[in-house]
């Protein structure tokens, strides 16, 4: 079919390298394993190439009294987001949630454990991953091994990703496809589910449907996670998203992206502080 392999192009942000890199972590600070100092090659101080603390797979031990697992790091399109898969489930049920400060985080621990590290900015759950955007100013090879020994941590004792997930619940999620549900909007929840999010995932972020008006054909979307932020994320949008939901959906006329409440919020925030600091003559123009 003409256009089916459009998303093979990757409707994400852009195409990136697909190297990571393996981290063995404990709950021990910065996950550093007794008796693995020679994991590493003589001079490398404990650091692996992408600057992560860790040992190499072939070192793989239990240490005393604490359990351990493989975290692997991939790179995403945005320089400061980073996707961190631990090797087991997630969310429950495949859910994804974004979490951009603690206020949001109230019913994820895992959540509030990296929002506290400072220089994190937010938190991106998946089903199998976990993406951390962080502040501009801060190094990823110094939040890293923070970050690594929290989420080993959580997981080693087995703390609910999602405390009000109720087993067996039924999940509603945007791109469900409802009773009340147009033909058209059915189709546009249909593609995003089987044709962009996996491939969004697979880049450390989602895209939320928001809606759709059919007097102008225009389809709302929500980006989270590492695309949230991306410099190329209106790339993302008109040459990937929009092209394809346009070429099956003759209504569909344009994708436009909305922030969620509590990006505006934060938004909001800084443009008060900017302007209070303005009158206090602490901030020039």
């Amino acid at each position: 079919m003409a256009g089916a392999g459009m998303l093979q192009q990757r409707a994400t942000c852009v195409t990136h390298a697909s190297s990571s890199a393996m981290w063995k972590g404990t709950a021990g600070r910065h996950g550093r394993l007794p008796g693995a100092r020679n994991a590493f090659p003589a001079g490398s101080n404990g650091l692996n190439a992408l600057g992560e603390w860790g040992v190499s797979p072939a070192k793989v031990r239990r240490a005393a009294g604490a359990r351990s697992m493989y975290i692997q790091t991939t790179p995403t399109p945005n320089e400061h987001a980073l996707k961190f898969v631990p090797g087991v489930p997630v969310t429950p049920n495949g859910t994804s949630v974004e979490f951009l400060s603690m206020r949001d985080a109230g019913n994820s621990p895992l959540a509030r454990r990296l929002l506290v590290i400072e220089g994190v900015k937010g938190v991106f759950l998946g089903a199998d991953f976990i993406t951390v955007m962080k502040d501009p100013e801060v190094e990823w090879a110094v939040l890293k091994p923070e970050l690594f020994e929290n989420i080993t941590v959580a997981f080693s004792n087995n703390e609910p990703v999602l405390e009000d997930h109720v087993e067996g619940q039924e999940v509603i999620t945007d791109t469900t496809i409802l009773p009340e549900d147009s033909e058209v909007v059915a189709m546009i929840k249909e593609l995003l589910e089987t044709r962009v999010k996996p491939a969004v995932a697979e880049d450390g972020g989602s895209i939320i449907y928001r809606g759709f008006e059919p007097a102008t054909g225009v389809v709302q979307v929500e980006l989270q996670g590492a695309c949230s932020s991306c410099s190329s994320s209106s790339v993302t949008l008109k040459m990937g998203v929009q092209n394809m939901l346009m070429h099956y959906i003759p209504e569909v006329k344009s994708v436009e992206e909305v922030k969620s409440p509590g990006q505006e919020a934060s938004e909001a925030a800084l443009v008060s502080m900017e302007e209070r600091l303005k009158d206090s003559g602490h901030l020039r123009s």
